[in-house]
């Protein structure tokens, strides 16, 4: 084993004991060359059949078999056929029979796997996850070493982490893992002792999502109160009986493969926070268990020294752990009581101290490694302690709970997480937005978005936290039937968002739910669990944070912590300060800024990030006393960033009103070309110059948008993403969030107003997300078509069915054939 290896790899096993407690195994596999050394470390959490089935399972001729997953249905065998069995003797049975690539292309769940394969004298090492990326692989990859693993090392806090001998040291910065992606299956061999990596595109592929744009004539009328949950009309009766059936048989096929409990214990436990998603899970999980089966039901919540403070100045007496999720529990735990009187609900209410949370939050952060942001944190925090299980539980006599003096902890080794309803059924506030700016397209556009999405958002750090308990989380919603039903559905008979919040979001979910007597429940508005639990903004360090924004992986030390925007030069090096106040900008001239904000006194160390060197450093002291300029008359200026948030709005605005008719083009361009002079000259000098419509002068920058959509249909069902023949572009204005401080300015350069020249290709060679709609997000290896110039920093092209403007250092001009999406 290398040296470096070696030094990590007590770690390893540490973290990886965790995750499988029932069985372990340590093989040293042979390799065709004598300067490489191969080694599987392998823990089993058995669920399936009625003995444990060691790992790795050993196939013909020398091959090992690696398995970390649930097999619901084969192409050749449903789910009550394979029910009692060990899913991983299935699968490496399969692998043997048709190999391993067509073996994955013929199951239905999710999983994570590793195979070496020795026969025919060959020797090469596949490794691929499901299609959604619903179980965790990572992987750190050198010239000469790779490490493939379900959990990265849990190194302590600190730059350098000693291994269980307590003699070797760890340089952590030296170990970057990075999530393997879930599109395709990955091989490694060994050639002319050196590694050769090859990649194949997933057998299975994501739902094509129904593109299919409204007519009048397919729309309800706004009903009169828009706060009541509408009544199913008749073209939908079928399409609610659908996904009631759909659902029942996902959660059927999870709660059943999970192992029987022993005597009055449970053997599924309930991710809940009451609300929409997770009641209605809980309640499918009813209809399939034993009737003598409790189910539990676990609700999290969290002391917030910033809360609790904010309570005492104004002299409330709430209890500290009744945060929104803990309430809107409560309401859900007592409707299921009354809607199946018979069954036992073990509602779990688990408490989590602050200083219990700062004892486990290194840990946390380790798991959801290669992930870093604040709202990663705040998520992981909830689900670590959620999973965990333990707390106070709560029983019933008739409909009155009441709390029960032991501590509780579950013993249920399967949870059902409501994760996928949001992204499939209109759940989130940016889809009330976009439908509120771009209508029917707009909505559209943005659920093929998030379906696309769902491979590289946050599965696998979810699998991570909460196999840190010996436990297995699952996803109804996430089942392929489900997605594929919800995928063919007309986007207006999946949600209504005319409707306010709590009726028309994820509306057939809603039905759904009414038709089982949650009433209650149907009309819960949707919360997220950072913000129900309260995980969000614990610390007041932290109140200055965004979400995306960098958590710290040390504490107390002179760490930075804050915004971190990639860039390309790729390294950041800081001087040392000792300040109080310090915000570090890294400006570079070809490349995005990079905004750090200090937390404590100590001397300013280098940025805990995988970045290289850049040339240009600027560091500024901050004062603590806000001084405001005053201007000739005594009042204070208005500061620029600000000024320019208010005309950004102001511009916004008159587009929604000339998207709908409401001002007609000529006073658009005549009211445009006014505040785009007055950005250009703050002092007035725009009074001078006489207005006219189309005047000579720059064009004003107009950003594309998808058309309002009461007209033809985009061509039905198309491949994600990708718009149907008649679907239009037209104008609209750059949407905006809050308004940004100075030290949360836009991180590129601000809109062009530049006529565009000559046509071009390019290729992306970094990713480029700022959130803004009118901005083109590229992933690296994006091809860029119809490229226009626009001014000496930006561009506007086109990428499959997105266009929009993007800078120019974010992409290089393309040589050769490249592939058009």
């Amino acid at each position: 084993m290398p040296s470096q290896l070696s030094r990590i790899w007590p770690l390893l096993v540490a973290a990886t004991c965790q995750r499988g407690p029932d069985a372990f195994a340590n093989t040293k596999v042979p390799t065709p060359s004598p300067i490489f050394k191969s080694q599987l470390l392998v823990s089993v959490l058995s669920l399936r059949g009625n003995q444990i089935t060691p790992q790795p399972v050993a196939v013909s001729q020398d091959s090992l078999f690696c398995w970390n997953g649930e097999v619901y249905q084969t192409h050749s065998m449903q789910h009550d056929e394979i029910l009692q069995q060990s899913d991983t003797a299935l699968m490496a049975n399969l692998v043997e029979e048709v190999g391993f690539r067509t073996a994955l292309n013929s199951i239905e769940g999710e999983y994570a796997t590793v195979f070496v394969d020795s026969r025919n004298g060959c020797w090469k090492v596949g490794m691929a996850r499901d299609r959604l990326g619903r179980r965790s692989l990572v992987w750190h990859r050198e010239a000469d070493l790779v490490v493939v693993c379900s959990i990265p090392p849990i190194f302590s806090a600190g730059r350098t982490s000693e291994s269980d001998s307590g003699t070797d040291k760890v340089d952590t910065d030296a170990w970057r893992f990075e999530e393997m992606p879930a599109d395709s299956i990955f091989t490694l061999e060994i050639i002319d002792d050196e590694f050769q990596w090859s990649a194949q595109p997933h057998p299975t592929t994501l739902p094509a999502l129904n593109l299919e744009i409204p007519q009048p004539d397919d729309i309800r009328r706004v009903p009169c109160d828009a706060t009541r949950l509408p009544d199913v009309e008749i073209e939908n009766e079928d399409v609610v009986r659908d996904s009631m059936d759909a659902l029942s048989d996902a959660v059927r096929m999870r709660v059943l493969s999970a192992p029987s409990p022993k005597r009055a214990e449970a053997r599924i436990a309930i991710l809940f926070s009451g609300g929409l998603d997770s009641t209605v899970l809980a309640y499918y999980a009813h209809l399939h268990l034993p009737p003598s089966e409790p189910i539990d039901l676990l609700n999290v919540a969290f002391e917030n020294p910033r809360i609790a403070k904010a309570m005492q100045s104004q002299a409330r007496a709430r209890d500290m752990y009744d945060v929104p999720d803990r309430l809107t529990g409560r309401k859900a735990v007592a409707e299921l009581r009354c809607v199946a009187p018979d069954r036992e609900w073990r509602f779990v209410e688990i408490n989590v101290s602050f200083e219990e949370m700062m004892e486990y939050r290194p840990r946390i952060l380790n798991l959801m490694v290669p992930l870093n942001s604040v709202m990663d944190l705040s998520i992981a925090l909830a689900f670590w302690f959620a999973a965990r299980g333990r707390g106070i539980r709560t029983t019933h006599s008739g409909t009155h709970a009441f709390p029960l003096d032991e501590i509780y902890e579950s013993k249920a080794r399967v949870l059902l997480s409501g994760l996928g309803a949001d992204e499939q059924l209109g759940g989130y506030a940016r889809h009330q937005g976009r439908f509120q700016t771009q209508s029917y397209a707009g909505l559209i556009h943005e659920l093929a978005l998030d379906i696309d999405r769902l491979p590289y958002r946050n599965l696998g750090r979810d699998d991570r936290i909460m196999a840190d308990h010996g436990r297995e989380v699952r996803f109804p919603f996430l089942d392929e039937h489900v997605m594929r039903l919800w995928a063919a559905l007309p986007v207006w008979r999946k949600c209504d968002l005319r409707l306010g919040k709590g009726v028309g979001d994820k509306l057939l979910l809603r039905w759904v739910a009414e038709r089982w007597g949650l009433r209650g429940v149907a009309l819960e508005v949707k919360r997220a669990v950072q913000f129900g639990s309260r995980t969000a903004k614990m610390l007041d360090e932290d109140k200055h944070l965004k979400g995306g924004d960098a958590a710290a992986l040390d504490f107390g030390n002179g760490w930075i912590t804050g915004k971190v925007q990639p860039c390309l030069c790729r390294r950041l090096k800081i001087v040392d300060q000792p300040a109080k106040h310090i915000q570090t900008s890294h400006k570079c001239g070809e490349h995005r800024r990079i905004s750090l904000l200090r937390r404590d006194t100590a001397p300013v160390r280098r940025l805990p990030h995988p970045v290289r060197a850049c040339q240009r450093t600027m560091v500024r002291i901050q004062s603590t006393k806000k001084d405001k300029p005053e201007n000739s008359t005594g009042l204070p200026l208005i500061d620029e960033t600000f000024r320019e948030y208010l005309l950004e709005n102001v511009i916004r605005d008159l587009g929604k009103l000339q998207v709908m008719g409401w001002i007609t083009n000529t006073a658009f361009d005549i009211l445009m070309q006014r505040l785009q002079l007055e950005r250009s000259d703050p002092k007035g000098a725009a009074t001078a110059v006489e207005i006219a419509p189309h005047a000579a002068g720059p064009t004003p920058y107009q950003p594309p948008l998808l058309a309002p959509l009461m007209g033809k249909a985009l061509g039905g069902p198309q491949p994600l993403g990708l718009p149907g023949p008649s679907a239009s572009m037209g104008a609209a204005p750059r949407m905006l969030g809050p308004a940004p401080g100075p030290a949360t300015a836009r991180a590129v350069p601000p809109p062009p107003m530049i006529a565009p020249a000559a046509a071009l290709q390019y290729v992306a060679v970094a990713d480029f997300a700022t959130g803004d709609p009118t901005d083109l997000e590229l992933r690296a290896g994006d091809v860029i078509v119809d490229v226009e110039e626009v001014d000496e920093n930006w561009f506007r092209g086109r990428c499959g069915p997105r266009s929009g403007i993007f800078p120019k250092t974010y992409v290089q001009r393309s040589r050769g054939a490249l592939r058009q999406y």
